[in-house]
């Protein structure tokens, strides 16, 4: 059984760490963390798995209330900045934790068992284990990407105006290195316009399209499998930022049909701060080279013979000595979600932030920002204060006990709104009750 902590366990959670974790967990004796996390997924939860669907599900206080007493976090403010950093709930820290001490006990890298968590985690995405690399964060997978394709002065690179700085940048220091360039659309709030947006700005130059799955900056969702296949049809590669989809939404990458997709695993999965997934299309390696190498990244190595093969799976990306505790932790983290189910997570994500929204619609003293439109939004939401400066607003936010988080990109001087399983309806409503009387 999956190690979750009760309600009452919480506050002994840390006391307990030194003179062993299992006092603090579920039921009496129990194996620890490693044990599940080296499964291919569990099937039983210590709280009551909902039989109704997953509609009827998001709407479930009850049972969200059990998935909230899994995470430590505080009770004295109201965390609404998922899209930020998102909390590792009980089982990953424990899983972490474990994992430290066992490899310190050996002096041992572990690195042999990054290939369980592996199959785990192309299973969650949808796509093989050799194209699966484990990185720090979608930063890092961003810069490997931009860095490792044939780029040369003049080649173009169409993005849109909402991309985050990790996702932006890499392009730009090719910029200003190699002398490719740079093009800018601006998003929509419908799927449809986006994608004869983007196929508008393509030009016969264009040789990557960059975009977000979801933007950081309102959580509009790109339709990315009708982009990639624009791309592929075009003779483009196609590269997502997917910083925030993975343990928001299900996630197929092979359905999607992109060419490289970046994520972390510290903010909508829940997992270990340092943690990032680097997926690289199987037929990419005739194309793409790792910009970094080191142990692990090669199929061949002599140096006596002076000879190089680059190894042609993702994980090349993972040369030298890597945090492997880090990599089981999330491992356990995709458990966590796989086990309380993503369609059940997408729709109590998409529950909460519509309710958000319907509330932010009686405020008219607050413009919304986040699209409508179902298939373009999820979890996010994100709006501008019409009456008062944002930063004030904000400010009497945080004594309130909210943490949100300001959005600067592009210029909006906007307020986002992070939901995910571990936020309660009470919340959003007390939320959208004092925002009302601060912009008023």
């Amino acid at each position: 059984m999956i190690s979750l902590v009760r309600e009452e366990s919480r506050r002994g959670f840390f006391k307990t760490a030194g003179k062993g974790l299992a006092a603090a967990l579920w039921g009496a004796a129990i194996p620890g963390a490693l044990a599940w996390t080296r499964r291919a997924g569990g099937t039983d939860l210590p709280f009551p798995r909902p039989e109704s669907d997953s509609g009827a599900v998001a709407a479930d206080e009850g049972f969200w209330r059990m998935v909230r007493a899994q995470f430590p976090l505080t009770r004295d403010r109201v965390y609404f900045n998922n899209g930020g950093l998102g909390p590792s709930p009980y089982p990953v820290i424990q899983a972490v934790e474990e994992a430290t001490r066992r490899l310190e006990v050996l002096s041992e890298t572990g690195h042999e068992e990054l290939e369980a968590v592996r199959q785990r985690a192309a299973a969650f995405l949808g796509c093989l284990p050799e194209e699966i690399g484990f990185t720090r964060n979608t930063t890092e997978g961003m810069n490997l990407i931009a860095r490792g394709l044939p780029l040369r002065a003049g080649d173009e690179v169409l993005m849109s105006t909402h991309e985050h700085v990790g996702g932006a940048m890499p392009w730009l220091a090719l910029m200003k290195e190699k002398g490719i360039r740079i093009r800018l659309f601006e998003p929509a709030l419908r799927a449809e316009e986006n994608l004869e947006t983007i196929e508008r700005h393509l030009t016969a130059r264009t040789r990557v399209v960059s975009i977000c799955h979801m933007t950081c900056t309102v959580g509009t969702v790109f339709p990315v499998k009708e982009v990639a296949r624009l791309c592929r049809e075009r003779g483009i590669w196609c590269v997502i930022d997917g910083a925030h989809p993975p343990g928001q939404m299900p996630v197929d990458l092979h359905d999607l049909e992109c060419d490289f997709y970046a994520t972390s695993g510290h903010k909508w999965l829940l997992g270990p701060k340092g943690t990032g997934i680097l997926y690289i299309r199987r037929a990419m390696h005739d194309i793409w080279k790792p910009p970094f190498v080191g142990a692990h990244s090669d199929a061949a190595y002599d140096l006596d013979g002076l000879h190089l093969e680059y190894l042609r799976e993702a994980r090349c990306v993972e040369y030298g000595t890597r945090n492997v505790a880090l990599v089981l932790g999330l491992g356990a983290a995709i458990d966590f979600l796989s086990m309380i189910g993503m369609e059940r997570v997408e729709a109590r994500d998409r529950f909460l932030a519509g309710r958000l929204l319907e509330l932010l619609e009686e405020v008219p003293e607050v413009e919304i920002l986040t699209p409508r439109e179902e298939r373009s939004r999820c979890g996010i939401v994100a709006f501008r204060p019409l009456r008062k400066p944002t930063r004030e607003v904000l400010e009497q936010l945080a004594r309130l006990g909210f943490r949100v988080r300001p959005v600067g990109e592009h210029r909006l001087d906007a307020i986002r709104v992070s939901c995910h399983i571990y936020t309660q309806r009470d919340e959003v409503e007390r939320f959208a009750y004092e925002l009302r009387k601060v912009v008023g």
